[in-house]
């Protein structure tokens, strides 16, 4: 056995001449540290900085700004959150993760999100739909109310810095950026689906669900669509082909197909049945959201009642007049003709083309104002009450990372808020 005596003397030489290391050692270890830069994070840090105002707390961002999904979030607007508040209703909006969520939401959910802000001198306002703006109309408004906070609460936030490797000790964590280390007492991992970061996890034996997008906008070629880009069509369903898996709501036609609520709503729900058939498969539309027996009896009762009318001139529904032109001859009806002339065949085919409309979709588009992904840590490793690890103790996730993901009209930013929060009141006691 060797013994190795160390001398005060020793220890003196050592400090004196690595003053510099020591000191970057020092400065570089936090209480905690926050990785991610983004909504989660910093509400995160927030609301744990102010109950606990001694605790060193660093957010590090691995790009040169923060909040930037925040900044671009609904047209610039950022919809924070939605007016819908009872827990069972919310958790409707999440394809995956709602149920998980129930808990979570009766001790932070909508109503609390907006006291929150309106706590911090930020005017809210609901529009008709349910979604909750800003009174500014400004996603600024929202950043610069938590860059505020972070400042108050002595929060530093370092860019530019990657996390490329995380070190589990027994009561500590280690980063490893691109250009620096760090350690800390607790972790917060608040960033977005990084596939280093997931991959250091599942090293670690924490369970991964695989990411896929959602949210997204459905390409498609089609004679109903011709010169129709820019029109809505109000109160739609959609459904995937040989699937349960059906939406309601308004679509809009664009240059490269279709997108709105609707459309989104379907992605989002039909995310990884839309991914196994690598985004080409058909959906089955209802223009008008009728029954087929419903619009085969307004049909015929227009056919009696407007039978010497041209059938281009007199809509059987509520339906732009482009639209309608071009539905007529997508069922092969010559638009010249009154309504007396119109062929049991062709009445047919006009009342399958309003209800159960075949359109064939040949891949996806992001949708510019929403960013997310399906899938991340499985909630199944996640104590749901706190938002720690079961594993590892003091490892914590919020946000983006997490298996959680909702449709949009602010349902996402709440996840986000509502599991900060979480980990900041379990942190904070």
């Amino acid at each position: 056995m060797k013994i190795i005596v160390v001398d005060d003397l020793f220890v003196f030489k050592f400090i004196y001449f690595h003053a510099d290391i020591l000191s970057l050692i020092m400065q570089n270890h936090y209480d905690i540290i926050i990785v991610g830069a983004g909504a989660s994070g910093f509400f995160a840090a927030i609301n744990i900085a102010k109950k606990k105002p001694n605790l060193k707390i660093a957010i590090l961002e691995q790009s040169k700004k923060v909040l930037e999904k925040v900044k671009i979030s609904g047209g610039g607007r950022c919809n924070v959150t939605n007016a819908c508040s009872d827990p069972k209703e919310l958790i409707k909006n999440y394809p995956r993760g709602g149920k998980n969520l129930l808990n979570a939401f009766y001790t932070f959910n909508t109503t609390h999100t907006i006291e929150w802000f309106e706590q911090h001198n930020i005017e809210l306002k609901t529009e008709i739909d349910g979604r909750v703006f800003p009174k500014s109309n400004q996603s600024q408004t929202i950043i610069d109310c938590f860059l505020t906070l972070a400042k108050q609460h002595n929060i530093e936030i370092i860019t530019e810095q990657k996390v490329v490797g995380i070190k589990i000790n027994d009561n500590s964590f280690e980063l490893k950026t691109l250009n620096t280390q760090y350690s800390c007492q607790q972790l917060i991992l608040a960033c977005s689906t990084n596939a280093i970061i997931l991959k250091e996890l599942e090293q670690k034996n924490i369970q991964i669900e695989p990411c896929i997008p959602s949210l997204f906008s459905f390409n498609t070629k089609n004679l109903l669509f011709k010169e129709l880009s820019g029109i809505t069509l109000q109160d739609c369903t959609a459904q995937i082909e040989q699937t349960k898996i059906k939406t309601e709501g308004n679509i809009l036609i664009t240059h490269q197909g279709i997108t709105g609520p609707c459309v989104l709503k379907l992605s989002a729900f039909g995310a990884k049945e839309l991914g196994n058939k690598n985004y080409n498969c058909n959906i089955i539309i209802n223009w008008i959201n009728k029954t087929t027996n419903e619009a085969s009896e307004y049909i015929i009762d227009m056919k009696n009642i407007s039978s010497k009318k041209k059938i281009s001139n007199t809509k059987a529904f509520e339906l732009p007049n482009r639209f309608w032109i071009n539905l007529l001859h997508v069922s092969n009806i010559n638009i010249e003709k009154n309504w007396a002339d119109i062929s049991k065949k062709e009445i047919q085919q006009l009342i399958e083309n309003l209800t159960q409309f075949q359109l064939k979709i040949n891949g996806k588009s992001t949708n510019k104002d929403e960013f997310v992904t399906a899938g991340g840590v499985c909630l199944s490793n996640i104590d749901l009450k706190t938002m720690q690890s079961k594993q590892y103790n003091k490892l914590f996730f919020t946000g983006e990372i997490l298996d959680i993901d909702g449709i949009t009209g602010g349902f996402n930013f709440q996840a986000r808020w509502t599991t900060a929060y979480l980990v900041a009141e379990h942190i904070a006691k």
